[in-house]
């Protein structure tokens, strides 16, 4: 195996079954795999120039996706946006949360009233496999593991936080739709 960090890539070939990769520098590897592995930053320079309010890497706004300029709107991973459910500003870098950004944002711009005020999820499947998450984003201090078996076979729960924060499910399907309410609600850990 080679690693190498930091490197710019100049070119991949296919050759002999395999690829000849040119880096920076002028040297070629040849490999069996390339696996890249990049950094994507929100690019905030625009907010930033003309004074809107920039924090953790994020264009803070509100619950309605409002920026700290009237009229001015932002939705998805480049957002810091108050979630009122968890009375703090969470930054989710996941596509459905940029769609529930979007509706939120497009119910204020049509003359309604909106809040982000639900707690991010997603899910990812690997193989047949998928986990299933919803957390805030501010970390937690205690996880509990609850392994279970059921109707698909294996299955487990991971509960993160004193006050429930988090839920983790695999094969348990009941827990992550039940844990979005219990994390809103702020409840002890089940």
């Amino acid at each position: 195996m080679d690693l190498r960090l930091g490197v710019g890539v100049a070119g991949i070939e296919r050759e002999n079954g395999g690829f000849e990769v040119a880096v920076e520098g002028g040297e070629n590897i040849s490999t069996e795999t390339v696996l890249f592995g990049t950094d994507v930053k929100p690019r905030t320079g625009l907010a930033e120039a003309t004074g809107l309010e920039i924090e953790r890497g994020g264009i803070v706004t509100d619950s309605s996706m409002q920026m700290s300029a009237p009229g001015i709107f932002a939705v998805g991973d480049i957002v810091f946006a108050m979630n009122e459910a968890a009375d703090s500003r969470q930054k989710v870098e996941h596509w459905g949360e940029a769609l529930n950004h979007g509706r939120v944002a497009g119910a204020v711009l049509a003359g309604g009233e909106a809040a982000w005020n639900m707690v991010p999820g997603f899910w990812s499947t690997i193989g047949n496999r998928t986990l299933k998450y919803h957390s805030w984003s501010g970390g937690w201090d205690e996880a509990k593991f609850v392994e279970k078996y059921g109707a698909e076979g294996e299955a487990f729960t991971v509960w993160y936080g004193k006050e429930c924060v988090g839920v983790l499910a695999y094969n348990a399907e009941e827990d992550y739709e039940e844990g979005r309410g219990i994390i809103e609600q702020g409840a002890p850990l089940p």
